[in-house]
């Protein structure tokens, strides 16, 4: 599943997990996030600090987060594979996209038509197999689904609450 998003700012991270889930029609019990600014301020296993933002918007939905070690590419290999088999069987550089979401809409169905294909190399199940024997292991998705706001701005604020 793709959801493409115009940088890594902490809105745009979480729009794109409100996105996901969604498709997943659910919540995972535990993400994996790369140690990107956005999401880990300080590494430490399971005790990493988390962004405050990304940590509040994963209690929301009830997921834990243990982040990936940074500099280790090959304890997530299987998502880097994975993301480049994407790369080059799209040829994202020659598409041309009307917005975000007409791209993560056109890929996603080509990936979904894939997936019926595409195999394990351990099991020899298809990735969409996979995918439905997951789903029992889903939280049920909040009613309404939480989403991320369209923009977020800092702001001083004097003693007397009026912004600068």
């Amino acid at each position: 599943m793709v959801s493409f998003a115009f940088n890594h700012q902490l809105t745009s991270l979480k729009r794109a997990l409100s996105d996901c889930f969604q498709r997943l029609k659910g919540l995972p019990a535990v993400i994996r996030p790369d140690c990107m600014l956005t999401c880990v301020t300080k590494w430490r296993g399971e005790q990493s600090a988390l962004n405050q933002g990304f940590e509040s918007a994963m209690n929301e939905w009830g997921v834990t987060v243990f982040p990936f070690p940074p500099g280790t590419p090959r304890d997530k290999g299987k998502v880097e594979k994975r993301i480049q088999d994407i790369l080059a069987r799209f040829d994202l550089d020659q598409k041309v996209f009307l917005n975000l979401e007409d791209g993560t809409n056109q890929v996603n169905e080509a990936l979904s038509r894939n997936e019926r294909e595409w195999r394990c190399g351990a099991t020899g199940t298809s990735i969409a197999e996979a995918h439905e024997r997951e789903q029992s292991h889903h939280k049920a998705l909040p009613d309404p689904v939480p989403r991320a706001a369209d923009a977020e701005q800092r702001v001083r604020v004097k003693k007397d609450g009026t912004l600068l």
